[in-house]
């Protein structure tokens, strides 16, 4: 199948966990992306609770401009009005402030073997305007004895409605310093099976550890639209 793709659009997701949920909202048009987040913690939750103390207990509601034809990213707080800009190329930092992270030795100790499954349930349906399927996908990260953390085995069973769908900005190729190297002990990457069943639109992801259950998170998309989009989604307010 060929993938579907947008040059402007506009998609939001809705992640639950428990009784919380974050809704990430993103806009893209050209080379620029905007990105807001929103944290809701479910009214069950806050039963008793005032009005003030809520919006104290709540984080700022923040939103990240990325200008990659100015080569930065602005960081934007409504409530405050406040910006803070972050520029791709730290190449003008001081050496004498650079020299201050030593650099460290990468270590190699072990194997993780990564695999994914794709199995087709042969449901389908439209969302918006886009033909769906109906997958479980099942990702596995099995690290070695003798890796940096010891044994370990995640698994993630991904269930729910797929589409063909590619959400690319236009090319913007940005020559950006590589950082310092971390450094630290990482494992051999061995990669058993990569399929993919596309863009995931809704359903549930289950976590096992070790074969117990950690969480399920919950996706849902409550919006996707490819309408053209104002410029100054992607600027400083003037405010």
């Amino acid at each position: 199948a060929s993938n579907t793709a947008f040059s402007d659009y506009k998609i939001s997701q809705r992640t639950t966990i428990e009784d919380v949920s974050s809704e990430v909202t993103i806009w893209a048009k050209g080379v620029r992306e905007r990105r807001e987040t929103k944290m809701d913690f479910g009214a069950e939750n806050m039963e008793g609770v005032s009005p003030e103390m809520i919006a104290s207990m709540m984080p700022p509601s923040l939103t990240t401009i990325s200008q990659c034809d100015l080569k930065q990213d602005v960081t934007l707080n409504d409530k405050a009005k406040l910006f803070f800009i972050d520029y791709y190329d730290w190449s003008a930092v001081p050496a004498e402030k650079l020299a201050r992270r030593p650099a460290q030795k990468v270590v190699i100790k072990g194997t993780v073997t990564i695999s994914s499954t794709v199995t087709d349930s042969g449901k389908r349906q439209t969302m918006f305007g886009l033909p769906a399927r109906w997958l479980k996908t099942v990702r596995s990260f099995e690290s070695s004895a003798d890796s940096c953390d010891g044994a370990a085995n995640m698994r993630m069973e991904e269930e729910g409605w797929y589409v063909d769908l590619q959400l690319n900005r236009q090319s913007c190729p940005v020559a950006i310093p590589p950082a310092p190297d971390a450094g630290g002990c990482r494992p051999r990457v061995i990669v058993k099976s990569a399929q993919d069943g596309g863009f995931f639109l809704e359903g549930t992801t289950t976590t096992y550890q070790d074969g117990k259950k950690v969480m399920t998170t919950k996706l849902e998309t409550t919006a996707l639209s490819k309408a053209p989009l104002d410029q100054a989604l992607f600027e400083v307010p003037k405010d």
